[in-house]
């Protein structure tokens, strides 16, 4: 179960950083206007101004999703020692680590 919590949330976090790249599209990074026909660097939908065109390549990140699914990736590190201590005792499910001998 913490594994599959954990692929999942791996998968979330990739999609939510990397899915939506440029790909040589130019695009407003405030309101990712299709600024493929436009003249200028200045977008007609929201006004903002690039400056550089470069910045018109910009991979969309979604942020917030990318933090929901880092909290989760990190969620399932400690769900999957409470699981393990449940079933085999706390000693046992310690890392040899922690144990002090």
């Amino acid at each position: 179960m913490p594994w599959a919590v954990a692929m999942g949330a791996t998968a979330w976090l990739l999609l939510a950083l990397f899915k939506d790249r440029s790909r040589g599209r130019l695009r407003c990074p405030r309101c990712w206007y299709d600024m493929r026909d436009c003249g200028s660097l200045m977008c007609p939908e929201c006004g903002h101004d690039a400056r550089r065109e470069p910045r018109l390549r910009r991979t969309r990140r979604r942020r917030k999703q990318a933090v929901v699914a880092l909290m989760l990736l990190l969620g399932a590190y400690p769900l999957h020692y409470g699981i393990l201590a449940h079933r085999i005792g706390w000693i046992r499910a310690l890392p040899d680590v922690v144990l002090v001998r």
